[in-house]
């Protein structure tokens, strides 16, 4: 059909030069952009040649023009019967304009908004109450501070990145949700008048390499990294009725703006064109990046990870508004120990479940020590107790299976991987968690594959302020099970499991699973006596090794043992030879006292075997357990001087020198010598209270 039109000039608001009412022939249902670019074809030489189409702005008649705040019609919009009765107006820009400006006047600009952007986090847990706040904005506050004053004396190259590092599942994404918060209340802990001003008015962008904005497995524009996050900002701009998918939105800014080069410090001067502000250098923004890991990443400086983190640095040190730039990523810290970029680690917090199940039985509790502070794991767990079969009375053991079971499919990966596949790393990783030893974050962890960093990337394990490796009890569990053991005692491990699992487990019986822990991750291998037992305070015990020659299973004797037999007669198999070293004995319980017997074999200058005696004993005193109290438990404990003396007990025990092979555990030592697994035995402590339940 015929469409009419009238060229004018946007300066005089006349007929543009020597021009007059025109028409054109288009097919029916064509959009108001195909008929600019058969208007810019008519017309294009008589412009500048680096014009497009998009330049002229079109109206549906003379009226709307003249009208104080007349909008143009939409490029894609249909035409209807626009152009046949009146005739459209085609508006032409001054021949000196800046083409750039004009291409985000005349037709972007329309399709972007500022609004708040979408959370990251959007599983169960997004809206239980934000843990460790108190923590993160002492440490952000800090670098918050530092960051403001080098950028208002324009020494941006002194700025950091903050990068957010984890394994999955642990509250990256949740932790840049809350940044906004986390960096208002930093500002606050500062006292910085100046920047606690700035606080008021923040501009937030979540940019994400997962869900509707995945990464392809390339760049947007493999030279110009910066893009793969100014982009996503710029997705983030689009009004909801005008958002195409990531994919076409990609292509249509490439083809429409190919010469527009949208960098980060662009898309926030858009922003400010949004907002109407004058001065960029009045606002501040805060670019959180989500799933950087997504990226390709070989450890190399030329690796797309590593291309797009430097972009942001980058941003970050020349930037004319202030902003705070905040990375997640599963642990990268191997691909930065190198580096030059300037970076702050935040890690999140491990969450207590307590503060978010206050109303959970007792049995459901006990699971919730189990699985640790893993976000998705507590997501899980909480998603499991919503059922309607789950009561006071369900077994824990099921919980925990159905928690289990939820992870491997999330995880399907990690857990088929040779962390919890190979009988071999298991062994290495449980020794490295039960033995308490201090690790460096490059450190390879025996002779498992993996480093304490790449451990804890996978999110299972933690790196202790201490330097140490701690995983959840579900985890040790899962490892051990994999660990070979005698062709006999396959099932060992698993028989005992019910008793370790149970809410009121007796103080001697968890003792009594460390140990048998112990015998498991330590199967063959020669290790000083003190380091066996870490945490422990010792008398003298230098140069003393042990070795264990056997997993070993635990076992209840029937009666008290006083003298030193070979044999003794238990619960589950009859008589049983203890000299083979294969078994962990828990004597009969007297009072609040329960005596854990194994033979051991030392080295110290030749091999010698001798009883290793720990007595757990609970106190009903306030006191402290004094030396005298303490000759007493171990005269009545062992019957040589040979013998290994270990006193575990719920008191606190007063400093004096301990004979040699003697130590103690008092409740101070507790989370040193138990690590992750503390919390279980500060539970079995109330043993007492579970018989009146």
């Amino acid at each position: 059909r015929t469409v009419w039109f009238q060229l004018v000039d946007e300066g005089t608001r006349d007929a543009f030069a020597r021009t007059s009412v025109d028409e054109l022939l288009l097919p029916e249902g064509a959009i108001m952009a195909q008929f600019q670019n058969r208007v810019f074809g008519k017309i294009a030489r008589a412009l500048p040649p680096d014009w497009g189409s998009f330049i002229l702005r079109v109206y549906p008649d003379r009226e709307t023009y003249d009208e104080e705040g007349g909008q143009p019609l939409d490029p894609y919009s249909l035409l209807d019967g626009l152009g046949e009765l009146k005739e459209l107006i085609v508006e032409v820009p001054p021949r000196d304009i800046d083409i750039m400006e004009m291409e985000l006047k005349y037709l972007f600009l329309e399709t972007l908004e500022w609004r708040e952007p979408r959370r990251f986090c959007e599983s169960a847990g997004r809206d239980w109450i934000y843990q460790g706040e108190q923590e993160l904005t002492a440490v952000l506050s800090r670098e918050l501070v530092k960051n403001y004053e080098a950028w208002n004396q324009c020494r941006g190259d002194n700025q950091k990145v903050f990068l957010v590092g984890s394994g999955p599942g642990t509250g990256k994404s949740r932790m840049l949700d809350e940044m906004k918060n986390l960096v208002c209340q930093s500002a606050k802990l500062s006292e910085n008048e100046a920047l606690i001003d700035r606080m008021k008015d923040i501009y937030v962008f979540n940019v994400t390499f997962e869900n509707d904005t995945a990464a392809t497995g390339s760049l947007v524009k493999r030279d110009v990294p910066e893009f793969d996050i100014s982009y996503r900002m710029l997705y983030q701009l689009v009004k909801e009725g005008k958002k195409t998918p990531w994919a076409t939105f990609v292509r249509k800014v490439k083809k429409l703006y190919s010469r527009l080069p949208f960098t980060i410090e662009r898309v926030i001067a858009i922003l400010a064109q949004l907002k109407k502000v004058d001065d960029m250098q009045k606002m501040t923004v805060i670019l959180c990046v989500d799933g950087l890991e997504r990226l390709e990443n070989d450890g190399s400086k030329q690796c797309d990870f590593y291309r797009v983190l430097s972009s942001i640095c980058s941003f970050l040190n020349s930037s004319k508004a202030f902003s705070i730039c905040v990375c997640s990523a599963s642990m990268q810290y191997e691909a930065l120990a190198d580096s030059t970029l300037k970076h702050k680690y935040l890690i999140p917090p491990s969450l207590d479940g307590n503060r978010i199940c206050v109303s959970w039985t007792r049995s459901a509790r006990q699971v919730l020590d189990d699985i640790g502070g893993h976000g998705r794991a507590l997501e899980l767990l909480w998603e499991v107790m919503d059922r309607p079969n789950i009561t006071e009375m369900t077994d824990p053991d099921y919980i925990v299976d159905e928690v289990l079971d939820g992870l491997k499919m999330r995880y399907g990966s990690v857990f088929n991987s040779g962390t919890f596949a190979d009988p071999k790393t298991c062994k290495e990783l449980v020794a490295a968690v039960i033995s308490r030893r201090r690790y460096h974050l490059t450190d390879k962890v025996g002779q498992s594959p993996f480093t304490v960093e790449t451990l804890r990337r996978l999110g299972f394990f933690h790196w202790t302020d201490e330097r140490r490796l701690e995983c959840a009890f579900i985890f040790i569990v899962l490892m051990v099970k994999k660990i070979p053991k005698e062709p006999r005692e396959i099932d060992s491990f698993g028989d005992n499991l019910p008793r370790t699992r149970s809410t009121c487990e007796q103080f001697e019986h968890f003792v009594a699973f460390i140990r048998s822990l112990k015998s498991i991750a330590y199967c063959g291998t020669q290790v000083a006596l003190s380091e066996f037992h870490t945490g422990a305070r010792f008398g003298s015990v230098d140069g003393i090794d042990i070795i264990e020659p056997h997993s070993r299973t635990v076992v209840e004797n029937i009666r008290k043992v006083e003298a030193k037999p070979d044999t003794y007669f238990t619960n589950r198999r009859g008589y049983v030879d203890i000299s083979k070293m294969k078994t962990i004995h828990i004597n009969e319980r007297k009072g609040f006292a329960g005596d854990i017997v194994t033979r051991v074999e030392l080295i110290e200058k030749g091999s010698y075997r001798c009883d290793e005696v720990i007595q757990c004993k609970l106190f009903s005193t306030t006191r402290k357990v004094g030396k005298e109290q303490y000759l007493k438990e171990r005269e009545d404990a062992v019957s040589g001087d040979s013998d290994v003396f270990l006193l575990i007990t719920s008191a606190e025990v007063a400093d004096f020198d301990l004979p040699p092979r003697c130590g103690v555990i008092s409740i101070v030592e507790f989370e040193q010598y138990f690590g992750s697994l503390a919390s279980r035995q500060y539970r079995s402590l109330l043993k007492r209270q579970c018989f009146t339940c």
